[in-house]
């Protein structure tokens, strides 16, 4: 009885601290924080707008060819349709030169980097005398230039039948603002005075039985004779060449394109300069052409 009574007295001697321990947890025994609560992932509005693609549209650069013929003294006298007056000549110039267009030479294809909006080729074709005496001084008045395809065999140190002189072709040549092609020496059908012989050969269009040999060495000789001679009365080799009649033929041109970089045809229409500079259109303008209806 004794013992139990110490027993009971020894456990209630040690309540306090029994309870004191309880109260007051190891701090090694921490729980563990809450998790901190994800971060919002939806990205914060701003003011600014989307980033929007500015790439501009690839633009083809695009060039007409703008050809005449013969200049004329006055309306009355225009008799055919590649002939224009002398005053329509000077109002085409002075419509390209107000809307802001500027001439280049055939020459400057092979070297030009960037083709600038609203530039064009002005051709003249065959070697007339009012080539020199209307065209040529409309050209320095509206800051324009000009080629002039000549028929070599036609040209001469001596005036002939209208058509133009060596002198007057070193001339021009010389100012800047005209450069000498060819149109040939002797494929412009001169047995016929020039003209087109409906259901015949015209220009480099092949005989009735040539043979290849034949063919090549008819057009290429007489192509080069048309460069040799060019070269040594104007002093500059020409680089283009305009087929007579406009018309070629795809066995023969080939073998024009290896003398000439930039040849011609007078189709209508537009081309990439960048690309290959044989057979371009040309848009052959009359009385009755508008250029605004052309360069659109």
């Amino acid at each position: 009885m004794k013992k139990l009574f110490f027993f009971v007295a020894f456990i209630f001697a040690m309540m306090p601290a029994i309870l004191f321990t309880a109260c007051d947890p190891d701090d090694s025994i921490m729980p563990e924080p809450e998790p901190t609560p994800e971060t919002d992932t939806i990205p914060q509005q701003t003011d600014t707008l989307p980033q929007q693609d500015t790439a501009k549209p690839v633009v083809v650069p695009k060039m007409y060819n703008l050809t005449y013929h013969k200049v004329v003294a006055a309306d009355s006298l225009v008799k055919y349709t590649t002939q224009v007056s002398v005053q329509k000549l000077e109002s085409d110039f002075k419509w390209l030169a107000d809307n802001g267009y500027t001439a280049i030479l055939p020459r400057d294809l092979l070297t030009i980097d960037t083709v600038q909006p609203k530039t064009v080729i002005i051709t003249f074709d065959d070697g007339y005398y009012d080539n020199y005496l209307y065209m040529y001084p409309l050209l320095e008045k509206y800051g324009l230039k000009a080629e002039i395809n000549v028929i070599v065999e036609w040209i001469t140190e001596e005036r002939k039948n209208g058509w133009l002189t060596w002198d007057e072709c070193r001339e021009m040549s010389q100012s800047g603002l005209v450069e000498i092609g060819s149109h040939s020496c002797l494929l412009h059908n001169p047995s016929n005075g020039g003209s087109y012989i409906l259901g015949g050969v015209n220009g480099v269009g092949r005989e009735t039985g040539e043979s290849d040999e034949d063919y090549i060495a008819r057009i290429t000789n007489d192509l080069q004779k048309s460069k040799d001679v060019i070269k040594e009365r104007v002093g500059i080799e020409p680089i283009a060449f305009a087929y007579p009649y406009g018309e070629g033929n795809a066995f023969i041109n080939k073998y024009i394109s290896e003398l000439f970089a930039v040849t011609f045809l007078t189709h209508n229409g537009s081309y990439n300069p960048k690309n290959d500079l044989h057979l371009l259109p040309r848009n052959t303008i009359t009385m009755s052409t508008q250029l605004e209806n052309i360069l659109k």
